[in-house]
């Protein structure tokens, strides 16, 4: 694994997801998967914006990411992960806090 630092484990059986985080000198948009049967981590399309300190939920089979902070300033934007179509789209910006 990477030096990610949000995990997240959605509904989607067998497989714990790493999002964003802090590596110590960059803020991160990686998105990694853990199989739990195969035991061994993958990588996924990258989100939109690099964030640590995010928010993740899943809902209705997507995990959707907001907020976070990159390194500059806080994020107004949320993204979601469709894992049936392994990409990321913006879903929101201008989020208020």
């Amino acid at each position: 694994m990477l030096s990610a630092f949000f995990l997240i484990r959605p509904g989607l059986v067998g497989v714990v997801y790493a999002l964003g985080g802090y590596d110590g000198s960059s803020h991160l948009n990686l998105v990694e998967a853990y199989n739990v049967a195969a035991r061994r981590w993958f990588s996924l399309p990258p989100m939109h914006y690099r964030r640590s300190a995010l928010g993740a939920v899943v809902l209705d089979g997507r995990i959707y990411v907001s907020g976070g902070y990159d390194g500059k300033s806080s994020l107004r934007t949320c993204e979601a992960y469709d894992p049936d179509q392994n990409r990321s789209v913006i879903t929101c910006t201008g989020i208020s806090f």
